[in-house]
């Protein structure tokens, strides 16, 4: 075994020891990690779409970057259908939500601007951020006074950008937009959003907890990978800032443009979402009967909030694994997520509901996790 061999087995076994190594392994049974919220992934008109396409001769692949050869028609159609439906002058499209939000932070801001970030952010805002010339600094997580504090010396930059998401994916808890905006209009500071877990859950039209709360952020980001059922991501912004990010953000002039046919699944995608509010609601409704239900556990703790994410926190790695290993017998796909994906000490069970999920579906899965609480406690 060579040097370099070793050094990564070495890694993997430590990862062994501590609870701690990922394989990648197909669904068994119910899948309650999806976020597929809405049901769209395998919708009849998404797929009619798609197929439809591909016989009227829409090409699979983009031969190209979106500055070159990869620029087609379905692109543009899309991206200005989103923007409609968004509510702004422009929105960019991009292969997926890490490369969009890699793309917004080492673009727009500049060396002689602040980049503000809620320390919950998720990985792709902080490699966006790190990758920025900026001057970066984190404040706690949905903590406004700390946020404020962080802009104490604000004078001393061209440009503030306070970054926040919608709703957090690891706890499913939704920051507090409005509160933020006020800060950010006393500083004038531009605060960005990223609805990855938001877009088509919450708000008037499902645009988002931007619109739920009424603020109008510099840029919004929408990851297609939730409730619209496919993939990729969009930027969302007035046309000034995407013109901008069209001739500057490395991951969107280097990358070969997302497949057409893709973009005209999500065409399909945002036309279904005006009729989708009634299914986000019950969504919401059920997330909480079973936030409810899960109030039965002793020693777990099931994470306040009112997102369709239910995080369960375990604590030990090697204990999140047990338990997740002991619901999956049960017939219900719930993986353990543990650090670094979260803190040291809060290893959880995810849930993740969506439309998907039956009632008596649901209703199993809290007999399953209570269970595995009550045997993991009584030592089983």
């Amino acid at each position: 075994m060579s040097a370099l061999a070793e050094r990564l087995r070495r890694d993997l076994d430590a990862r062994d020891a501590a609870s701690r190594r990922r394989q990648l392994r197909p669904t068994r049974g119910v899948d309650c990690s999806s976020n597929d919220y809405l049901a769209l992934n395998d919708h009849p008109a998404l797929l009619a779409a798609v197929s439809d396409a591909a016989l009227r001769g829409v090409p699979a692949g983009s031969a190209g970057s979106r500055l070159l050869s990869g620029n087609h028609p379905e692109h543009e159609g899309v991206e200005e259908l989103f923007a409609g439906f968004i509510g702004r002058e422009s929105a960019l499209l991009f292969g997926s939500g890490y490369a969009a939000n890699l793309a917004l932070l080492s673009a727009l801001p500049s060396r002689r601007d602040i980049i503000l970030l809620d320390a919950a952010a998720h990985a792709s805002l902080k490699e966006g951020a790190r990758a920025s010339l900026a001057t970066k600094r984190s404040f706690r997580h949905n903590d406004v006074d700390d946020l404020r504090r962080a802009l104490r010396d604000r004078a001393a930059y061209d440009a503030a950008f306070i970054v926040a998401e919608g709703v957090y994916s690891m706890d499913g808890d939704r920051a507090p937009l409005a509160a933020m905006a006020r800060v950010a209009e006393e500083m004038n500071a531009h605060l960005i959003v990223d609805e990855a877990h938001a877009t088509g859950i919450y708000g008037r039209s499902l645009r988002g907890v931007h619109e739920l709360e009424d603020v109008a952020p510099l840029v919004t980001v929408h990851p297609c990978g939730k409730a619209l059922g496919s993939s990729g991501a969009f930027i969302a912004a007035d046309r000034i800032v995407i013109d901008y990010l069209i001739n500057n953000a490395r991951p969107f002039l280097f990358s070969t443009a997302p497949p057409p046919l893709h973009a005209v699944g999500l065409a399909a995608a945002i036309g279904l979402l005006p009729s989708m509010r009634g299914v986000a609601e019950s969504l919401l409704d059920a997330s909480r009967a079973l936030r409810e239900r899960l109030g039965a556990l002793r020693r777990w703790r099931v994470v306040p909030s009112d997102s369709p994410i239910i995080p369960i926190i375990i604590g030990p790695d090697d204990a999140a694994v047990r338990a997740s290993a002991l619901i999956s017998a049960r017939g219900f796909d719930l993986r353990a997520i543990r650090p670094p994906t979260v803190p040291d000490g809060t290893a959880r069970l995810r849930i993740s509901l969506t439309a998907r999920m039956s009632p008596t579906e649901r209703a199993g899965l809290a007999d399953a996790i209570i269970e595995a609480a009550r045997a993991m406690e009584d030592g089983a």
